[in-house]
């Protein structure tokens, strides 16, 4: 996807470079809208009232261990194969967004 968005911006502005096209249309490289977008949609996962809410999977918190700095919320699944890691929700908590 990322080649047609190149493809079509040399035919709009053949004389600019890729990074330069972009910043004139106004467009981002999709890498990163798709990442900002799933971080937007992530945050109103993370609200109660959300309906996928209930399939985050929270971390159980020992009272009896020391509370160290890394607090995060959510526990990554522990899984035998990596596809399952590339499933929305295990995806953004592997990026701790």
């Amino acid at each position: 996807m990322e080649s047609v968005q190149r493809r079509c911006l040399k035919i709009i502005y053949p004389e600019l470079s890729y990074a330069d096209a972009l910043f004139v249309s106004g467009l981002e490289r999709l890498d990163v809208r798709r990442d900002s977008m799933v971080r937007i949609l992530f945050e109103q996962v993370k609200k109660p009232n959300h309906v996928l809410h209930k399939l985050l999977p929270f971390r159980v918190v020992d009272t009896l261990l020391p509370v160290t700095r890394d607090v995060y919320h959510y526990r990554l699944p522990k899984v035998k194969t990596a596809r399952p890691l590339r499933s929305f929700i295990n995806y953004c908590i592997n990026k701790r967004m």
